[in-house]
């Protein structure tokens, strides 16, 4: 094969591979960007799940985001993996139901009881809050109720009321102390018809 005929063959490789590099470049400038759009990834608008579990670290769950045999909730875990806060829609015990429908807070140390609970009932009839001690016990309370009515309870390591402060619509405050066997050692006022209502 001649220099000449080598020439001749090193400027056709060269346009052909211009042709290739000038193509790849109008397609790039000039494409559409519909055929852009279709070679995107889907963007995903809307993604059902049972449950959401997020893991630390070391791939143990430390939340939780689902639908619990209470209603849904958020769940946040320590590192042994023990539920300690709760929020959402929660069942606890209350003062004006054993099993008052809430929607709120929950706290629980690590032994699995509850110490701490805030909220509304789903009913709107009450909303307060309720701390019990590393017993378990109940030991205060406040809220109010849909009928106007409210009220601070304070109780011994029993769970028997030893203080209240209760305010209504028609009587006022009053403010009430107890012993250990539900008697009344102190009460104010001393009679409901101090507060009644004007004219009545």
């Amino acid at each position: 094969m001649t220099m000449r005929t080598l020439r001749i063959c090193g400027w056709i490789v060269a346009v052909g591979l211009a042709g290739l590099v000038g193509g790849g470049l109008f397609v790039a400038l000039w494409a559409s960007p519909a055929a852009y759009a279709e070679a995107e990834p889907p963007v995903t608008e809307r993604m059902e799940v049972h449950e959401l579990i997020i893991v630390d670290a070391r791939d143990r769950p430390r939340g939780r985001w689902a639908v619990t045999e209470q209603g849904p909730q958020v769940i946040l875990m320590d590192a042994e993996g023990r539920p300690r806060a709760r929020l959402g829609q929660l069942v606890t015990e209350t003062n004006v139901s054993p099993q008052t429908d809430w929607y709120g807070l929950l706290l629980t140390d690590a032994n699995g009881t509850d110490r701490l609970t805030g909220g509304a009932a789903n009913d709107g009839s009450l909303s307060g809050m309720i701390l019990w001690d590393h017993n378990g016990v109940k030991r205060y309370g406040v809220g109010f109720t849909d009928k106007g009515n409210g009220g601070l309870s304070m109780n011994d390591t029993q769970g028997r009321s030893r203080f209240a402060i209760g305010a209504a619509p028609h009587t006022g405050y009053s403010m009430q102390f107890k012993d250990e066997n539900g008697d009344t050692l102190w009460y104010v006022p001393s009679r409901q018809d101090r507060f009644a209502p004007r004219g009545e």
